[in-house]
């Protein structure tokens, strides 16, 4: 039977108020996975991360995204379907998301073809402030749950206990 080598990166920056969100997810989602899953943490992508992921035959990204919802709402994508209408990416990383996952499928022939960006409408990505929004903050156990049910969603099934 196959089994899909499953990665989550949770991206962000931990110093920039809610733009940490991601890796917030991914301490608060560890344990919750079988063998075959990974998990890790980018403060953003670059070609390095991209070369890596030709190891997955499914990603999911987390990130806060502006995508004008209710705060704490998720949304999920897939790069290059919803390319001309995409959510705007609104924390402060150097490459944008979209344009780093289509270098990989430009560049490597093996590439996923299973990535799903997983956005997170959060309040303040901009300020320089360790820990979350007074308006996020309550809400991160709806977060955890959301990205966890979404992940479910894609699977096919509870990714672990």
């Amino acid at each position: 039977m196959f089994s899909p080598r499953i990665l989550i990166i949770g991206v962000g920056n931990p110093l920039l108020t809610d733009d940490g969100i991601g890796h917030w997810v991914i301490d608060n989602l560890a344990g919750r996975f079988p063998d075959g899953y990974s998990l890790r943490k980018e403060v953003d992508l670059d070609l390095s991360d991209v070369e890596d992921m030709r190891e997955f035959t499914l990603i999911f990204i987390i990130d806060a995204y502006d995508h004008g919802g209710e705060l704490a709402s998720v949304v999920i994508t897939r790069p290059g379907e919803h390319q001309p209408a995409a959510p705007n990416m609104i924390s402060a990383h150097g490459q944008h998301l979209y344009d780093i996952l289509g270098l990989g499928n430009r560049i490597y022939p093996d590439f996923p073809k299973h990535i799903y960006v997983i956005g997170i409408q959060v309040k303040d990505t901009f300020t320089w402030h360790e820990g979350f929004s007074a308006e996020i903050e309550p809400l991160l156990p709806v977060i955890r749950e959301r990205v966890f049910e979404t992940i479910e969603s894609v699977t096919g099934g509870k990714p672990g206990p």
